[in-house]
């Protein structure tokens, strides 16, 4: 606004400056004419430009927006694709922990198993040792037995042999613990 107002203040003085005039005259012929010309080529570039100017702008627009809902496709697949990938981990992550789950639990089975079949071998390797033991004990009071009724048989024969006194059984008892002794 200030502009315009600069420009007709320009014009008024130049207007008030007669000696200008005949440089700056204004003709209303031409005036009209390039009016005219004017308005004549707006209208044949309306009529023959605007037009396809206008197709090809609307054409452009029709692209545009052919563009933008393809984007919001691509945008909604990606989004969906996405909601599957995600689902999709879910269900990994689930299946890996039930599978982990499982896998420890199988795992534990088994040494639940190992160790029970080491527990029934040491039992079994148990009780096979006190039976070695008991029969082993059965043997030494078995040998025990026979050498003392051997001792007694040997003992009895000597006495037999001869009469003897208290201190003479008391000597001779000695003398076969002794030997036995030895002979072992």
């Amino acid at each position: 606004m200030e502009f315009l107002n600069t420009a007709l203040s320009g014009i008024k003085v130049i207007a008030a400056d007669s000696s200008f005039l005949p440089l700056v005259g204004i003709d209303i012929g031409e005036l009209v004419i390039t009016w005219a010309n004017t308005l004549i080529l707006f209208f044949i570039f309306k009529k023959l430009l605007f037009g396809r100017v206008e197709k090809v702008l609307d054409k452009r627009n029709a692209i545009e927006k052919e563009r933008l809902l393809n984007a919001e496709k691509a945008e909604k697949e990606a989004l969906a694709i996405k909601q599957e990938y995600e689902e999709s981990l879910a269900s990994a992550k689930s299946e890996a922990d039930e599978i982990v789950k499982t896998s420890v639990s199988k795992s534990n089975k088994l040494a639940e198993e190992i160790v029970a079949n080491a527990k029934q071998k040491a039992d079994y390797i148990e009780k096979q040792a006190y039976a070695k033991i008991e029969m082993e004990k059965q043997k030494a009071l078995e040998d025990l037995q026979e050498q003392i009724s051997e001792l007694i048989v040997y003992a009895s024969s000597k006495v037999l042999e001869r009469e003897v006194g208290e201190d003479d059984n008391k000597r001779l008892i000695e003398e076969l613990l002794v030997s036995s002794q030895k002979e072992k």
